[in-house]
């Protein structure tokens, strides 16, 4: 299984606070170790802003999906990827039809148990 993590800030500022690349890369190496994945590479775009898909780290993650050389593609947020909804929308369906699995680790939902009988 071909896995990819992408990464992205887009002000030195945030490169020091939470949302850092190497916060970022941790927790989708720890990730990929949970799954048993062997991550093949971590593609960064660093001081670059989510406003447009025009960035050299994204175009080549799009360029391995495209080419399906990839099978999973990991980012820590869905707004790594982008800040428009739309762009989001349209990264999920160029996925789906190359038969790419997208992981967030942000919006991952973990089922809850149902709540216990009165």
């Amino acid at each position: 299984m071909q896995v990819i993590g992408y990464t992205r800030v887009s002000t030195t500022e945030q490169a020091m606070e939470g949302v850092s690349l190497a916060a970022q890369r941790a927790k989708i190496e720890a990730y990929a170790v949970v799954k048993d994945w062997t991550l093949r590479e971590v593609i960064t775009d660093a001081g670059l802003s989510a406003k447009t898909l025009k960035r050299p780290g994204l175009q080549r993650v799009l360029a391995l999906v495209r080419a399906r050389e990839v099978d999973v593609v990991v980012v820590a947020k869905l707004d790594r990827l982008s800040r428009r909804v739309r762009d989001v929308y349209d990264l999920v369906e160029l996925f789906e039809r190359k038969g790419v699995a997208l992981v967030s680790l942000q919006e991952a939902s973990t089922p809850r148990p149902p709540p216990a009988a009165p």
